[in-house]
């Protein structure tokens, strides 16, 4: 998945860098590439690195000294997740699921399956814990106490969930939504032909994003989707350079993600960026970015190294943009073969701009219009996935993205 996620598109765009740093580093616990970092409610950091028989390192003392994370004295924990109330959920190579409510110096199993699978957990703000591999879905309302098998649908890796609580998860080839506690699910976004979601993550303020992967190329071209209204429209969110992969929001919703050059932060849904990596010695080495509860972005790293930002993220100043409304558009038939249609959800008096482009950013299509609704003449186009832009006043307000069959 990271080297998918690795793959991407590349746009010219203004950056904005500066001087300061907002980086300092932390000691790692060796010649690791980090795959996952994640803490506990008494700040303690945890670690994996990539590889199936990968296991946690654990560090007290913010990365000075680290040890390994055992069940029992002797079983690795392959996955590890906490709870609000700080209960560690550990989970082995064989797939059954032990919890420690005492940091981890005593673990009891609370979940084993007859066929052994790689399992997944996510935990709701209400510290319900779903279960989930092989196909199956489970569901427990006590701490890991009893499960209740509740569905059946395949899940990636995490379950987003809303404040309000929804729960928003991607299945491979469809982005699903349930409001009854998981135990119905309805479909809000489709993939694609050759695409695969791999990712859903939902913001503080309930914006959902997926990640999705298009393998109908020759290299695979990884975009983030956004869906600002519950999943009722998805855009592409607009990221101007190259090689991005993980993505996280902080609580006042401003948006990071690690690129093969950096870090990079948007304060404005996606509409402008600007470089953060200031502090760090090699920023190509991002792996992995993580957001704790006091707001500070940490940074897992290939080669023994961690990084802290010196500031919460929520009080990282960069210049102040413009906040652009986001509106709603949608291009069909997709796939189209000779023309498609392009219609936004109200017109304006000013002319908006129509900009279409290859995966390499090149500009291929560029229209002014006024009306809610026009056609674009594609029959000389290449089959492959293109991307759409709409500009009002030189800021992008819509994306979107279209296949050529």
């Amino acid at each position: 998945m990271k080297n998918l996620l690795r793959l991407s598109l590349l746009f010219a765009f203004p950056l904005f860098l500066h001087s300061q740093d907002y980086f300092e580093p932390l000691s790692g616990p060796g010649d690791v590439n980090v795959a996952t970092l994640l803490k506990d409610k008494d700040n303690a950091i945890y670690i994996k690195a990539f590889g199936v028989a990968a296991s946690y390192e654990k560090s007290t003392d913010n990365g000075a000294t680290w040890e390994p994370v055992l069940i029992n004295d002797s079983t690795e924990a392959n996955k590890l997740y906490f709870d609000d109330f700080n209960n560690a959920y550990g989970i082995d190579h064989n797939g059954t699921v032990y919890k420690s409510t005492d940091n981890g110096i005593v673990w009891v199993p609370v979940f084993s399956h007859e066929t052994q699978s790689h399992w997944d957990m996510s935990v709701s703000p209400t510290g319900i814990l779903y279960l989930h591999g092989n196909y199956e879905l489970y569901k427990s309302q006590n701490n890991g106490g009893t499960w209740e098998p509740i569905d059946s649908i395949r899940f990636n890796p995490n379950i987003g969930f809303h404040t309000d609580g929804e729960m928003y998860a991607a299945s491979s080839t469809n982005a699903i939504k349930s409001t009854d506690g998981g135990y119905n699910w309805e479909e809000i976004y489709s993939a694609p032909f050759y695409s695969q979601l791999f990712y859903a993550h939902v913001s503080t303020q309930g914006n959902i994003f997926l990640a999705e992967v298009n393998g109908q190329q020759l290299f695979p071209v990884t975009t983030y989707l956004v869906s600002w209204d519950d999943g009722d429209n998805f855009d592409t969110l607009y990221i101007p350079f190259t090689g991005f992969g993980y993505l996280a929001t902080n609580d006042s919703g401003d948006i990071f993600i690690e690129t093969s050059i950096g870090i990079f932060m948007s304060k404005d849904n996606g509409n402008s960026w600007t470089d953060i990596s200031s502090g760090i010695e090699d920023p190509s080495k991002i792996n992995y970015i993580y957001i704790d509860d006091d707001q500070y972005i940490y940074l897992g790293m290939r080669k023994d190294v961690l990084y802290k930002s010196i500031l919460p993220s929520n009080e990282i100043i960069t210049p102040v943009f413009e906040r652009k409304k986001i509106i709603n558009s949608k291009a069909y038939p997709n796939p189209f073969h000779n023309s498609f249609i392009i219609e936004i959800e109200n017109t304006f008096s000013q002319p908006l701009l129509f900009e279409l482009k290859g995966q390499h950013g090149r500009k291929i299509i560029e229209k002014e219009f006024t009306e809610s609704m026009f056609e674009i003449n594609g029959s000389n186009l290449p089959c492959g996935l293109y991307f759409y832009f709409i500009f009002s006043n030189g800021k992008i307000i819509s994306t979107g993205k279209i296949i050529a069959q």
